[in-house]
């Protein structure tokens, strides 16, 4: 069901034909010549951000995967725990051990430059993963991302549509990432856009809520916006991850409650990850983005292969359209995502 754009799918096939035959032997065989010879074995450095997040994992995941599958690539991995210095001094240990690639979930999309920029000096591809480079002049040579802003343009869309076919209007307090991460600025601007497009009488953000991607700070000001303004009665979510603070403080204002029920809150949200299927599941979510993890991590070392080879891309950047899951398609979708 996932839509995927015509670049990802040009990369797959063509790596899908290259990988065929003896991956367990890390063999080939030439069409010509009917020889079988040795496949090259390759490194690659793969610097993740943190692992506290299911889409993080689910993605980290599919990386080791799908090396695995391919039979001739060897992972050389680093954890920055969100450490944005700690990260670049990774990617310079990947450098010093003269790695084949590498893939880097940014900690900090501005900070993030300095290493691709050493990277490129170095003559050593790197692949963004789910998140770009969003300042100076840095040029990764391939970045997998989701199509953040559109994806959020067209739920919010779909949410005001369906509200005004209900006859429904909403004060709505919308949490934002972290701003150093360009995924979050993309879905703030996608939403926004939608609401400055259509939403006119129908959907008021009233309150915009930094969350630094941070529990504690999401709460904190999850809990002023809702004492200053009791009439919220809608939350745009620009992660899943972010549902626990929405439920604690949701609870303690007396309305944390399904759709349907009094006091209920509408909310719609990003990633589509267990816990958002959940909350769907629940009738706590009108709606969710879903991003693939797996996809996203698989094409990155594919992508990384097709680099090393030398192969052109089509285009640097590889997008997930992602998918649009409702309360009105939940039933038919969820398996999908």
């Amino acid at each position: 069901m996932r839509k995927v754009t015509a670049v990802v799918l040009t990369i797959a096939m063509s790596l899908a034909l290259a990988a065929c035959g003896g991956k367990a032997e890390d063999t080939v065989t030439t069409e010509e010549s009917g020889k079988t010879e040795e496949a090259e074995n390759y490194t690659i450095g793969v610097a993740v951000d943190t692992l506290d997040t299911q889409f993080w994992i689910a993605n980290y995941q599919a990386i080791k995967d799908r090396a695995e599958e391919l039979g001739n690539i060897t992972l050389v991995e680093a954890i920055a725990s969100a450490d944005a210095n700690v990260q670049n001094q990774q990617i310079e240990d990947f450098i010093a051990q003269d790695v084949d690639a590498v893939i880097c979930m940014a900690s900090d999309g501005a900070a993030i430059a300095a290493a691709v920029d050493e990277c490129n000096e170095a003559g050593i591809p790197i692949i963004m993963n789910n998140r770009p480079v969003v300042e100076g002049t840095a040029d990764p040579d391939a970045q997998v991302l989701s199509d953040n802003k559109q994806m959020a343009y067209e739920e919010m869309k779909w949410f005001i549509e369906k509200s005004k076919e209900e006859g429904k209007s909403y004060k709505c307090l919308m949490l934002v990432g972290n701003l150093g991460d360009g995924n979050a600025v993309e879905r703030r601007d996608g939403y926004q856009a939608a609401v400055d497009e259509f939403g006119e009488g129908v959907v008021e953000i009233v309150l915009s809520v930094p969350t630094e991607w941070d529990h504690e700070v999401a709460l904190a000001g999850l809990q002023s916006g809702l004492a200053s303004n009791p009439d919220i009665d809608m939350m745009i979510l620009p992660s899943d991850f972010l549902w626990e603070p929405v439920q604690t403080a949701l609870t303690e204002v007396g309305k944390w409650a399904p759709i349907g029920e009094e006091n209920h809150v509408a909310c719609i949200s990003f990633d589509g990850d267990e816990t958002g299927r959940q909350m769907m599941a629940d009738g706590y979510c009108w709606a969710d983005a879903a991003q693939s993890a797996a996809l996203q991590g698989e094409t990155c070392v594919d992508t990384a292969l097709s680099l090393i080879k030398g192969e052109s891309l089509p285009s640097r950047d590889i997008k997930d359209s992602g998918l649009l899951v409702t309360c009105d398609n939940f039933e038919e979708v969820k398996d999908s995502f």
